[in-house]
């Protein structure tokens, strides 16, 4: 199960619901629960877990935790890289557009990224951030929430270069060359 999923998962919002529940009624009999803290430690079981069963859904030689991620143009195919508890730099500036090709997708959690793209070709990032940083070019700061950054190039083509950005905690740079 990825990461961005269980947000939006059945078993999520009922553990939400029961420990929500639990607080009322207890409550009602003088006990004081710490609903936050209880909700913010689960998080922190569910991460760690995550991690140690290879999950956040890497597939490949993309995931970097605890330590640093550097991915080259040529390198830089289609797929999905991960900075966990560490620092990457991912250089996208040799990918070429693809007519329905899939997106690149970049997460860093915990952690820092910086990713370089060409402002000549049509890229169309998609940034999430929670509780993060996320700088593009153009000089949008997400911290919370989404934005789509386009370069010159995408508002004018049916073919783009994708890219999916999500960062919880952490900070992400975009710059072009």
């Amino acid at each position: 199960m990825k990461m961005g999923c269980f947000m939006f998962s059945a078993v999520f919002w009922g553990v939400i619901v029961v420990v929500i529940g639990l607080s009322i009624i207890s409550n009602a009999f003088g006990i004081k629960i710490p609903i936050m803290k209880i909700m913010l430690g689960l998080l922190f079981v569910y991460m760690g877990m995550s991690m140690l069963t290879s999950g956040f859904g890497c597939k490949a030689k993309c995931k970097s935790f605890m330590s640093d991620l550097k991915v080259d143009p040529s390198d830089a195919k289609e797929g999905e890289y991960s900075v966990i508890f560490g620092k990457g730099e991912v250089d996208l500036t040799a990918l070429l557009p693809k007519q329905n090709g899939e997106a690149v997708k970049v997460k860093t959690i915990f952690g820092e990224s910086h990713i370089k793209i060409d402002p000549l070709k049509p890229f169309r990032i998609k940034i999430k951030a929670v509780f993060a940083g996320a700088s593009t070019p153009d000089g949008n700061v997400v911290s919370f929430g989404e934005y789509t950054y386009n370069t010159e190039a995408a508002k004018n083509s049916e073919n783009v270069i994708s890219v999916e950005v999500s960062t919880v905690f952490g900070g992400v740079k975009i710059t072009d060359k």
